[in-house]
């Protein structure tokens, strides 16, 4: 005789549950016919040995470095730092190895190259068994202004501001005192590749800020030294 089979779901409770398509009422209610036999306890094998405790993402003169802490590390191999540019497909930057320890741990990682606009940013951390689990995302908006290029200090009576030649946005350059008084602004239309100069031969010697925005709103500021 074959032994009869049933089938219980496991999470909210239910009302009925069959065996052999006879039902049986009531969220504790066990047939007296059969028994339901099975493991004590359930297991999950996608819990991954560490615990990221930090995360944090800042844009650095045209790099974005990366940071994060780690707590409870045990049978771990490495992260997979990953960025995206809409939040939804992914590209790995890199792998960076687990360091040596199973406790407390900091890591870091540089994304030298930043897209212009949204860059989102999430670890993948797997261990040695291959199970894996993601981080939170962090968003840093990639700047237009990169590659910006000019003599410090600033000798000659003119102050020559280079381009790089993936600027491809409009630029306003404004050019302050140490009071934050404008003495000079400019606009610039198409800059890649270019130069622009400030004549600043009758100005005293001092400290001046050359402040850059692109159209998005994202800006830099510079500090200029003067010394004619």
């Amino acid at each position: 005789m074959n032994p009869t089979l049933s089938t219980k779901v496991i999470g909210n409770s239910v009302p009925t549950f069959y065996v052999d398509n006879f039902p049986f009422s009531g969220p504790n209610s066990q047939p007296t016919k059969n028994s339901l036999t099975g493991p004590a306890s359930l297991s999950s094998t996608g819990i991954l040995p560490v615990t990221i405790t930090s995360f944090d993402a800042v844009l650095n003169d045209d790099v974005v470095n990366l940071s994060w802490s780690v707590d409870q590390q045990v049978d771990f191999d490495h992260f997979e730092v990953l960025r995206s540019g809409d939040g939804s497909t992914w590209q790995t930057l890199g792998n960076v190895s687990a360091l040596p320890t199973k406790g407390v741990a900091s890591y870091s990682f540089v994304d030298g190259s930043p897209v212009h606009g949204l860059n989102y940013y999430r670890l993948k951390a797997v261990d040695i068994d291959g199970n894996f689990k993601l981080s939170n995302i962090e968003l840093i908006r990639g700047s237009l202004i990169k590659g910006v290029l000019f003599a410090n200090p600033v000798k000659n009576g003119s102050l020559i501001v280079s381009f790089g030649a993936d600027i491809n946005s409009n630029l306003s350059l404004r050019l302050l005192n140490s009071n934050g008084q404008i003495v000079q602004e400019k606009q610039v239309n198409n800059p890649a590749g270019s130069t622009v100069a400030f004549s600043v031969g009758t100005y005293a010697k001092g400290i001046y800020l050359l402040h850059i925005q692109a159209a998005d709103g994202s800006q830099k500021i510079y500090k200029v030294v003067v010394s004619n």
